[in-house]
């Protein structure tokens, strides 16, 4: 397995190329620091898209929801899906209109997802999804039912067609001093966790300090 992923006609970025890059641990690092994502596919001649919990496992992506969900449906059925995930760094405030952008690091993976059907790797692939969200939460909770399995799909999209585009750019120098100008910087924080009422065992480690960058 080589550091890059390969590049595609659908993953080579035309506009703003230099800002691409098809580094896997870089993929990998955005992918895992994101919690959600937006899945796009197309049906009925339409497009759509949703946003959608996502776990990298490896060399794979995994998506889940109700098995009704129309959308998992049609992947099942062979669409194509394009899964993009974005996480905003900061934004870039300058002197004039055009040097004003964001801050960001995204991916987009595209390809064919396969349904996994066997008992134990849904559970198995459940587990990852929680502990992507939550560390060793999945293993606190009471074990998971066949009736419930049964009401869930769960889909394997290949890390196989991707690309990162990664925005690190300040503002121009530019003179005056008229207009403020630098970086305002963004990142997503846990607030104190809140317990619900009644009896509670002691705070998990893992909720005290939540910080997607630091997994």
């Amino acid at each position: 397995m080589t550091d890059a992923y390969s590049r595609t006609p659908r993953t080579t970025v035309k506009r703003r190329a230099n800002r691409a890059t098809y580094d896997r641990a870089q993929v990998h690092a955005i992918l895992d620091e994101a919690l959600i994502g937006s899945l796009a596919t197309i049906i009925d001649g339409e497009p759509v898209v949703q946003p959608m919990i996502h776990a990298r496992d490896g060399e794979e992506i995994i998506l889940h929801g109700s098995a009704k969900n129309r959308m998992l449906g049609a992947l099942e059925g062979g669409a194509r899906a394009c899964l993009s995930v974005t996480l905003l760094d900061g934004l870039v405030l300058g002197r004039s209109v055009p040097d004003h952008t964001f801050q960001y690091r995204s991916v987009a993976v595209h390809g064919l997802t396969r349904t996994v059907t066997d008992p134990a790797e849904k559970r198995e692939r459940m587990r990852r999804v929680f502990s992507h969200i939550i560390a060793r939460r999945w293993e606190t909770l009471p074990p998971v039912d066949d009736d419930y399995l049964a009401t869930v799909k769960v889909l394997i999209l290949p890390l196989e067609e991707c690309v990162a585009k990664v925005n690190v750019a300040l503002p121009h120098e530019a003179p005056g001093d008229a207009v403020w100008s630098g970086l305002l910087p963004l990142a997503l924080t846990a607030g104190a966790p809140t317990p619900m009422a009644g009896p509670q065992p002691p705070l998990p480690t893992e909720l005290s300090g939540y910080d997607r960058r630091k997994r």
